[in-house]
């Protein structure tokens, strides 16, 4: 039904494929006389004889334009002004056109055997790389290669466009033969550009590939070389190898700011996090160092918000969110040493689950999720250090400057809380992906059901998300009985359901101070906004009210961010996990054997039993009905605000009239 050409556009199959888009236009342009012809496996860039005479009419016409720019005197340089450094200019330019255009078509296609021979030579290395087991992701080519074929067009287009529109706009209109000898050298350019960096682009991949290899055996002596070269630390960074090592950035930074105290030690296989002193006194200096800066602003009776204004209601918020400060941050420094053995224990079970799930044949890519957590852990650090620096620059534009243990109570807690919610939604997108691969596998068996295969499954593979940029992932299941499947699914989702228990008893503490304060700022935060901006604000304050509204609302979103950060991250797993339950009775249904129905019953029994659940020590569940209890608990206080506020100016709440 689709066009072998148009099909080959949408899903490129080997490196001739997923450089079709670039052979054409290099065809249409006259640089190559190849078209792509074969099957798979049997692709070839055959020669045309239609190429030479695209290439040789390219080199006439711009022979041809440059000659009669060359007599008419005209460029476009001269319409905006004329001078010996212009007209010098234009003289080199057009010579230049005049033998390099032409020189780059022929010399394209005198070298179009070189073309040929290093498609066929990436081709041919393709077919070695498949035998070690590396596949690329031919898609991923494609996809660039549209993005910078649209981006270059486009590029040249608008500037085409907009140069034309401001000529016509001025009654100047330059001869048909100009603008070619002006503007179509770029476009041929860049195109011829896109093509060498599409080579290179190919070359540089297979290098890494090549690495890739090298690296999964590599000599006594090259791994001595690597020892020697790069440290452990930097080497696990650069690519991680086990889900220890996947978190050993995330560990790092959580270490400095005081709330894990873990080193990673060992090779591969005997992984093991080792608790070590310089945790503990680091933990107690910020303990230490946050109890003095609250007690100092409660002797002193200074804060942030006394800069802005003092009301009732403002001197009513300050002393809250003191006595939560004083006693949730010391508390979350506390909660994560003291329960430091269970963090331990839960990326030593999610070592375990990855090792169970070789059996399904999934290969972790643990460089990806290393990298989103690091990407993760900068725009949360960037925002609050942006914030902070906005802050600053306030104070400081007139003339304020708040003292040191004012500054850090108010603006430090939400950079700890960033740290924290990284380590609890890293988790969680683990988990979530991890109950997936589970779901996968059993999709993949209701589908051979549905199709009435045998009980034995000798090959099922099912794309799915790739954690590694140049290869697909697969679901693997190899020789495997319907029932083996089944009880290797079961004992995986209990190990996941037990690791989320583990996680839950190890964050249920933290999540709980970060929730209490975020919410106890916001409902500040906003009454502050709304009461200037419904113009009932008796503050009376340098600050503009622009840059009033702009910094409670930036603390306010900040503090917003965490619970809706909290909230997805454990939603996003529990959503994962409930959809097994279906999955499970969908073979139900469908099973014809005792043994398979004891199996699936025993199932979704563990199902009923087992769920993935996160609580705040247990006070309330951690889920998106969350956002409904908080938003009721928002706008009832709100409305409570606004209430006394009225009640102070002696103002009905529904009124806009003055007093009389």
């Amino acid at each position: 039904m689709i066009p072998d050409f148009w099909s080959e556009l949408r899903n490129p199959t080997d490196t001739y494929t997923s450089s079709l888009l670039l052979i054409t236009i290099s065809f249409a342009l006259g640089f190559t006389p190849y078209s792509l012809e074969g099957g798979v496996g049997e692709r070839r860039l055959q020669y045309r004889k239609i190429g030479l005479f695209n290439t040789l009419c390219h080199i006439t016409i711009f022979i041809v334009c440059y000659a009669l720019s060359f007599a008419s005197h005209e460029s476009i340089l001269e319409i905006f002004f004329q001078s010996d450094i212009s007209k010098a200019a234009d003289l080199i330019q057009k010579v230049v056109g005049f033998i390099g255009m032409p020189l780059l078509f022929w010399t394209s296609y005198l070298n179009r055997t070189a073309f040929s021979k290093a498609y066929r030579l990436l081709f041919e290395l393709d077919g070695h790389f498949l035998d070690f087991g590396e596949m690329f992701d031919y898609k991923k080519a494609l996809r660039c290669s549209y993005i910078v074929v649209i981006v270059t067009t486009a590029t040249n287009f608008i500037f085409f466009a907009y140069s034309t529109w401001m000529f016509v706009n001025n009654d100047l209109i330059p001869s048909l033969i100009t603008f070619i000898v002006f503007f179509q050298p770029a476009w041929f350019l860049s195109f011829m550009v896109f093509s060498y960096n599409g080579m290179v682009s190919r070359i540089q991949f297979r290098i890494y590939a090549m690495n890739k290899v090298s690296r999964k055996n590599p000599t006594q002596s090259d791994k001595n070389l690597l020892h020697v070269m790069i440290p452990n630390f930097w080497r696990e960074l650069v690519n991680p190898s086990d889900a220890y090592a996947s978190v050993i950035a995330l560990f790092a930074v959580s270490f400095l700011f005081g709330l894990t105290p873990f080193r990673l030690e060992g090779p591969k296989g005997a992984r093991k996090l080792k608790v070590i002193a310089l945790g503990l006194i680091n933990a107690l200096f910020h303990i230490v160092m946050f109890t003095y800066f609250y007690v100092y602003c409660f002797i002193h009776n200074e804060s942030i918000l006394q800069h802005f204004f003092q009301t009732d209601v403002s001197k009513l918020a300050d002393f809250l969110i003191k006595i939560v400060g004083i006693i949730g941050m010391p508390t979350l420094f506390i909660t994560c040493y003291s329960r430091r053995n269970i963090m331990i224990k839960l990326i030593h079970q999610i070592g375990f689950i990855d090792e169970k799930l070789v059996i399904f044949g999934y290969d972790f890519q643990y460089r990806r999720f290393m990298w989103f957590s690091a990407l993760w852990t900068c725009i949360a650090l960037g925002a609050n250090f942006a914030f902070i620096g906005y802050s600053w620059w306030l104070f400081q534009s007139y003339d304020t400057t708040p003292s040191y243990a004012a500054f850090a109570s108010f603006f430090e807690p939400n950079i700890f809380f960033a740290v924290v919610l990284t380590l609890f939604y890293g988790f969680c997108l683990r988990l979530s992906r991890r109950l997936g691969i589970v779901n996968e596998v059993l999709k993949n068996l209701v589908h051979q059901w549905d199709n009435k295969k045998n009980n034995k499954i000798n090959t099922i593979t099912t794309k799915s998300r790739s954690f590694n940029m140049e290869s697909f992932s697969m679901f693997t299941i190899a020789s495997k009985s319907h029932s083996d499947i089944i009880q290797q699914s079961m004992e995986i989702h209990q190990l996941l359901c037990e690791a989320a228990s583990i996680a839950n008893k190890y964050f249920t503490y933290q999540l709980l101070t970060i929730i209490s304060i975020s919410f106890l700022i916001i409902v500040f935060d906003a009454y502050y906004v709304l009461e200037t901006l419904l113009g009932k604000s008796k503050r009376e304050n340098k600050f503009k009210t622009v840059e009033f509204v702009t910094f409670f609302s930036c603390q306010m979103f900040l503090y917003t961010i965490a619970i809706i950060s909290i909230v997805e991250g454990s939603s996003r797993a529990i959503n994962k996990s409930e959809k097994t339950a279906g999955i499970v009775h969908k073979l139900l249904n469908k099973a014809t054997t005792p043994e398979l129905k004891e199996k699936l019953q025993q199932f979704s029994m563990q199902l009923v039993h087992l769920k993935v659940q996160f609580t705040a020590a247990g006070l309330f569940n951690i889920d998106r009905t969350l956002y409904f209890t908080i938003c009721g608990a928002v706008t009832t206080y709100l409305i409570i605000l606004l209430q006394f506020t009225n009640q102070n100016t002696g103002q009905p709440f529904a009124s806009t009239q003055p007093p009389s």
